[in-house]
């Protein structure tokens, strides 16, 4: 993740997939501070997210991924930040709901692991980054292409010995 994209995903939300435009308008106001809870962070993530965050918001980066263990570490928080693997069940929402999360935010464009329909009647703002990472997935494609025309992966495994 580069500055750009941190910058992207603390400042300027998309619209929540949950509805309502409240999401935006906090995250986005220069002068409400907000404490957030990243799950599965990572150390190369950890400058960067703080670089984003200046001291306008206040980070508490755990390395655990969220799951119902983990829910009550987010106490405190009015969002939480999390990632692919991340468990975003009905169960977990309660408890994050019940510890004063107000909203989550997913560090990918995916947010298949979070339960929409249950998030949607306890009032959690769910929002995503669509635009993460385009020309990435791009470059992987180009890359598997010429690996496959210039038959890499037989190239690295060596010649084949016939008997």
């Amino acid at each position: 993740m580069n500055r750009d994209q941190a910058l992207w995903a603390l400042r300027r939300v998309p619209e929540p997939r949950s509805g309502g435009r409240g999401l935006l308008r906090w995250l986005a106001c220069p002068f409400l501070p907000m404490h957030t809870t990243v799950f599965s962070a990572q150390d190369s993530e950890a400058s960067v997210l703080h670089a984003a965050a200046g001291s306008r918001h206040q980070l508490r980066l755990l390395t655990v991924p969220l799951t119902t263990a983990t829910a009550p570490l987010a106490e405190g928080s009015a969002g939480v930040s999390v990632f692919s693997p991340d468990d975003g069940s009905e169960p977990v929402l309660e408890q994050l709901l019940a510890h004063g999360v107000r909203c989550m935010a997913g560090r990918a464009a995916g947010y298949d692991n979070v339960d929409l329909a249950a998030a949607r009647p306890m009032g959690l703002q769910v929002a995503n980054v669509p635009g993460y990472s385009p020309d990435a997935i791009a470059e992987h494609a180009v890359g598997l292409m010429l690996a496959r025309a210039r038959r890499l992966r037989r190239a690295l495994v060596g010649p084949v010995l016939w008997k």
